[in-house]
Order: C-alpha cells, then sequence, then structure tokens
C-alpha cells in the first residue's frame, strides 16, 4: 500500500511561489496579508490536502459538536436543539451552543471561535460563508447545515421538502375557497425561495387565482394586502405568523374568514391565538437522529469526501 504524502506548509509554498511565512500567516488569517492572498492560498491548501495541525494536538475523552443558532426565540430552534442536545447526551458527546446574527451567514470568526473551544463537528441553522468553509476544511472540522441546502460540496445537509410542503399550504387554501392568496417570504434563506416554488406550482390551474409574496420584515405590507381581501396567507415559519396574527388583532383585523399556514409545526401554540391556523409539519426526531448520524460517521467511522443531502418529508 502506498503511502500518502503529507502535504506541509513548504509544498504549499513552492506550489505557489511564496515564502513558507506567507503561508503560514495566511492560514492563520494573520492581518498583514491581504485577503487575495489569504484566498489563493486558503485554495491552494484545499487543493494539495492540507490539514491543520489541530486534529492531531487534541487529546480530550469525548468528541464535541458545536450548535449554531441565530435566535434562541424562534420554537423551531428550541424543539430542534432540544431533541439535538438530548440525542447528543444520550450518545455521551460533548457539545458547546455558539449564537450568531440571524441576517448573517456563519463567517470565520464563529468558525475560528468553535476551534478554539475544540469542536470537532459545527451543526448550523445558518448558512455558512465561503471563508468559513474553506477554514473548515483546512482545520478538518466537518459542517452540517440543517433547514437549508448548502452552496458548498463539503457541506452536509438536512432539510424538508420545502417545495412540497408549500404546495401542501396552496392547494388547502384553494381547498378553503380561497382565491387572493398571500406568501410571507424569508428572502436571505434559499428554502423560503422551495416553499414559494411549491406554493405558485398549480396557480395556472386557475384562471381567478392572485398570488402576491411580501418580505416577512414588512408585515404592514401584508397588513394593506389583507385589508384588500387577501385571505389566504402561508407565511415561513410559525414565528413569523406569531408576529403576523398579533398585528392583525392589534388592528381588528383577526376573523375566521382568514386561513394562515405556517411551517416548523408549532400548531399547538399558535392554536391559542387564532384556531384557523395550520402549519407544515416534519418529524423532529428524524432531523435529529440523522444529524447523529452524520457526527458518527464523519466523527467515529472517519468517513471523508461523502457530502450527505438528506430531505425530510412532510405533512400539513
Amino acid at each position: 500500500m502506498v503511502k500518502t504524502k503529507k502535504i506541509r506548509l513548504k509544498d504549499i509554498a513552492y506550489s505557489l511561489g511564496v515564502s513558507v511565512t506567507c503561508v503560514s500567516r495566511s492560514l492563520r488569517d494573520c492581518s498583514d496579508i491581504s485577503e487575495d492572498t489569504k484566498k489563493l492560498i486558503r485554495a491552494k491548501a484545499i487543493e494539495l490536502g492540507y490539514q491543520s495541525k489541530y486534529n492531531e494536538i487534541k487529546t480530550k475523552e469525548k468528541y464535541v459538536v458545536a450548535l449554531i443558532f441565530d435566535s434562541i426565540k424562534n420554537p423551531y430552534f428550541i424543539k430542534l436543539g432540544d431533541y439535538l442536545i438530548s440525542r447528543l447526551n444520550k450518545e455521551n458527546y460533548d457539545f458547546l451552543i455558539m449564537i450568531t446574527d440571524p441576517f448573517l451567514k456563519v463567517d470565520d470568526l464563529i468558525i475560528k471561535k468553535c476551534i478554539f473551544r475544540n469542536a470537532d463537528i459545527i451543526i448550523s441553522f445558518n448558512e455558512f460563508s465561503e471563508k468559513a468553509v474553506e477554514i473548515s476544511k483546512i482545520n478538518n472540522i466537518p459542517l452540517v447545515l440543517l433547514g437549508r441546502i448548502s452552496a458548498f460540496d463539503y457541506v452536509d445537509s438536512i432539510f424538508t421538502d420545502d417545495k412540497k410542503g408549500g404546495n401542501l399550504a396552496f392547494n388547502y387554501l384553494v381547498n378553503e375557497s380561497k382565491r387572493k392568496l398571500l406568501y410571507i417570504e424569508e428572502s436571505r434563506s434559499e428554502a423560503s425561495l422551495r416553499r414559494l416554488a411549491g406554493f405558485q406550482k398549480d396557480k395556472e390551474k386557475y384562471s381567478n387565482l392572485d398570488i402576491k409574496v411580501v418580505e416577512a420584515n414588512d408585515l404592514n405590507k401584508a397588513l394593506e394586502y389583507i385589508k384588500e381581501g387577501y385571505d389566504g396567507i402561508f407565511t415561513y415559519n410559525d414565528f413569523i405568523s406569531l408576529d403576523l396574527i398579533k398585528l392583525l388583532e392589534s388592528n381588528n383585523l383577526l376573523n375566521d374568514n382568514l386561513k394562515i399556514v405556517g411551517y416548523d409545526d408549532d400548531i399547538d401554540y399558535l392554536n391559542k391565538y387564532f384556531r384557523n391556523y395550520k402549519s407544515v409539519s416534519f418529524d423532529y426526531g428524524k432531523v435529529s437522529d440523522l444529524a447523529i448520524s452524520i457526527i458518527k460517521n464523519k466523527l467515529e467511522k472517519k468517513v471523508k469526501g461523502k457530502t450527505y443531502l438528506f430531505k425530510i418529508d412532510v405533512n400539513l
């Protein structure tokens, strides 16, 4: 069996015609090296298969899983986080929790903080930036994205069948005789685009159907459409639905003629506010089980080079 050559800093330096110091400082993200140079060196390091010494020097007994949330207010995060933490405890993994900006991708600074705290694998509800993926790859830290499909081959993704979910919401509202429909989107999320695609999929079957789309951060615009008679409403998630219902209630517009469909299955809580509420649901336990299977494959079985894409079925 041919032994694979271990890539060293000088191999990267030689291939690019730069100094070993330049390579070393680039991979440590030092401020005296330009971003263009650092990006070039990171790309070459990944191409050659360089791995930092991070994994060689750890001596802890348990693997550490980093969980990255962008909010602890959203019931979806709390519910799925509870499932994950329960499974991590059962499997005897340590874990740490990081909170990041809900409007930004997970950046390299968050990744470095996870590495500094001895994380072996990172599971995030937010998408990763390109630089974050590069830093993780060089340091041999697997990345898992929940709820969305990553644009990077290195990242494993566990996501729901969002297109089907959008279509289920559409058909429910149409069957309830709603012809003026409203989708409240979260355009920063690629999952929202898939939900919208499903929501619009069958609209051509109905000649008298109208669908409007507004941003979740502009609920006052949604309010204006509802005043105009848009009474079949689909929201990106239950968290947005709650804000909408409270806004409707404060404007005396919450009535039994409205039908609202959300996403994430927080229906028991939302029905306390509005009895005509429905929500697209999925198996949270299955999501956590799949996340644990990825952790085991990547950390314990040392499976490398395989990207997992798991799609979870949904119901209404």
